[in-house]
């Protein structure tokens, strides 16, 4: 049986099983007022912080910030499951989805929160089979970038590009004491964090961290270019105002009605991509915006010999495919044990055959027109 007969179109397949998964768009009345009040009053609340990081500080001065493993690429390259694939070494501590939205002062956040927050799994909004609890692992660093850096993500004005030159000594202290104290929480030697925006931010990063590495997601533009379309319409189906609060809160801008386009040194390539959506151009923006990324990663990482020991790149059909051999290569990587935990998540890794993006042939053709040059620099 021609298993693509039987396959939904992705708008289909979302509004198909978008009740069904309804749980994961409820913001709770609590988390939704939360979100607001620390946002409005977010100095407030690092000032907080800052006072947790002195009470804390003997603890914080014995913690050494060792080889810190961030996973990054655009959006729905697979960055969640490798996340979750490292996260299953039981070797390091991450921010989870517990500490929204009171990221600032986790020690605390933690102490008025562990007990009541249970690990309940549901498939997560994406509608993408990954189940997370608030006890999973997830980008809510980005908070702590939006808030020193603001605009950088909401703004395409402003450049997201950070080199080793960025300086911001305010940011600096806060972020490392920060990771500190996720250690300290997770009991673990070494910390892991997600941020699709840390793609551009490797020089900075390695700056405050110079034994950081770097796992690199890259997916075949047309699969790619369809799931953030179905990813689009799906969190614009959802798109309430609890959900879109919540969303711009921890810095998710990728998708949905508040879509910005990342500007990586250029407004002119950013606004080029708004002018597509605006005019109901999603193929064209889309692929602008997967070529803008990746021929940044190129030519500002992947082509400086300086980044080779910090950056593995990982071709999301290749994970896919032989998960196993990645784990492998992932552990060696990140200098970690290949535990039994990470072989059998490995095991659960497959490519979506779930949904079609009912492209034509014609749109098919749009993508590689604009996408195959920078393409061929990951793909030979």
């Amino acid at each position: 049986m021609d298993s693509k007969k039987n396959t939904l179109l992705y708008k289909d397949y979302i509004d198909k099983n978008i009740i069904s998964n309804k749980k994961s768009y409820n913001i709770s009345a609590p988390l939704h007022y939360a979100g607001i009040m620390a946002k409005a009053i977010a100095p407030l609340w690092f000032f907080l912080g800052n006072i947790e990081s002195e009470f804390y500080l003997p603890k914080l001065e014995k913690l050494k910030i060792d080889k810190p493993v961030y996973v990054s690429g655009l959006a729905r390259s697979g960055t969640t499951i490798t996340l979750e694939l490292l996260h299953e070494s039981d070797c390091f501590s991450s921010f989870t989805y517990q500490f929204y939205p009171y990221v600032s002062f986790p020690m605390i956040w933690n102490m008025l929160t562990n007990k009541s927050i249970g690990g309940e799994t549901v498939q997560r909004a994406h509608l993408d089979r990954i189940k997370v609890s608030a006890k999973s692992p997830e980008a809510i660093e980005e908070m702590i970038w939006m808030h020193f850096f603001p605009g950088q993500t909401s703004d395409p004005s402003i450049p997201i590009f950070m080199d080793a030159q960025t300086s911001n000594p305010a940011f600096e202290k806060f972020y490392r004491n920060s990771i500190k104290k996720i250690m300290l929480l997770g009991k673990k030697d070494r910390y892991l964090a997600k941020g699709n925006y840390n793609l551009a931010r490797i020089p900075y990063i390695l700056k405050i961290n110079p034994d950081a590495k770097f796992i690199l997601l890259i997916r075949e533009p047309e699969a790619h270019i369809a799931s953030l379309m179905k990813q689009h319409y799906l969190f614009c189906k959802v798109a309430n105002p609890r959900v879109i609060s919540y969303m711009k809160n921890i810095g998710h801008y990728e998708f949905g009605p508040h879509r910005v386009p990342p500007n990586y040194g250029s407004y002119d390539d950013a606004k080029k991509i708004m002018e597509a959506w605006e005019s109901g151009d999603e193929i064209l923006g889309w692929s602008l915006l997967w070529r803008n990324t990746y021929d940044f990663l190129y030519r500002k990482i992947m082509a400086d010999k300086n980044y080779e020991s910090s950056v593995h790149l990982i071709r999301y059909e290749e994970l896919c495919k032989t998960p196993a051999e990645h784990a492998s290569m992932i552990a060696e990587f990140c200098g970690i044990p290949l535990s039994d935990s990470m072989k059998g998540f490995a095991e659960t890794i497959s490519a979506p055959d779930y949904y079609d993006s009912g492209f034509s042939e014609e749109e098919k053709q749009r993508i590689r027109d604009i996408t195959e040059e920078t393409r061929s620099l990951f793909y030979g």
